[in-house]
């Protein structure tokens, strides 16, 4: 029977191959297209398997050096809009699920960069059933929530998303292009929070059918056309899928300006420029 160092020997370079895909999957900064949920669950299990290889390898093997992991290790901060809200563009959910052991871990690894997050966060105190094993690595981590979400505006310039928080109330808008993971058609949608819930919705996922992921019929869905989102609709054509159809968009001022014409001028009408003063 192999000894189980020489066993990992053996499988090491396979799951180092499939970290390297997994991170792959995330911008530079750090953001999940597909929301919290699927970075809780994903990011859980490469936390796991990181902590491990510290460990096993006495800290020769640290992931958490990398700038890249400690900008994903902040995506729950970074998009939430306080009181449990959270962005939820494209199949993102409006209440992301975490879980309270990670981010506390998080925090001790990047105490520079994750502030405190409030307990009402929309957490999911079992975590045995979605990451097995995470339970026993983060049980010691459960405690010690306090403080307030509100940060400073964020312009995350991979995905052109911004989102600003204050103490009455949370915005995000997105630029980008419509060929992204979980791709909704919404060009400069935008959400506005206050008092823990959405006041102006971004829906997020439809139901996970099989149309859903068909990209011939996904678009059919009220959610994922433009139908679904705060975008403008000229003379009732919709924005359509794919890279060609994307913006520019700046920040500056209290303005945030998204540029629309870029892969539009095949409906016949063009877009000069959606505003937002906030």
């Amino acid at each position: 029977m192999l000894s189980r160092p020489r066993l990992f020997s053996l499988i090491r370079p396979r799951i180092a191959f499939t970290m390297r895909r997994f991170l792959s999957g995330f911008s530079a900064d750090g953001i999940c297209a597909e929301g919290v949920d699927y970075w809780s669950y994903g990011f859980g299990f490469f936390t796991v398997y990181a902590r491990l290889l510290r460990e096993f390898t006495h800290g020769r093997k640290n992931y958490f050096k990398r700038p890249k992991v400690k900008e994903i290790a902040g995506f729950y901060q970074k998009i939430s809009l306080g009181g449990g809200v959270t962005v939820s563009f494209s199949d993102g959910g409006q209440r992301g699920r975490y879980y309270p052991g990670l981010l506390n871990f998080l925090r001790e690894e990047y105490p520079d960069a994750i502030g405190p997050l409030p307990p009402e966060s929309g957490m999911i105190t079992i975590m045995l059933p979605l990451l097995p094993g995470a339970g026993l690595l983060f049980i010691q981590w459960l405690a010690g929530w306090e403080g307030s979400p509100w940060g400073d505006d964020i312009l995350r310039p991979e995905e052109r998303v911004l989102i600003r928080r204050t103490t009455s109330y949370g915005f995000a808008a997105k630029g980008g292009s419509n060929d992204v993971s979980h791709n909704h058609n919404d060009i400069g949608s935008f959400i506005v929070v206050s008092g823990g819930r959405q006041l102006l919705c971004d829906l997020g996922p439809g139901e996970y059918v099989k149309d859903y992921f068909n990209d011939q019929k996904r678009y059919q869905y009220f959610c994922t056309s433009s139908r679904g989102h705060s975008v403008p609709v000229i003379n009732g054509q919709l924005q359509g899928h794919g890279a060609k159809y994307r913006s520019v968009s700046a920040w500056k001022d209290g303005v945030f300006e998204i540029e629309m014409t870029t892969g539009l001028s095949d409906t016949r009408h063009r877009i000069r420029q959606k505003k937002l003063l906030l």
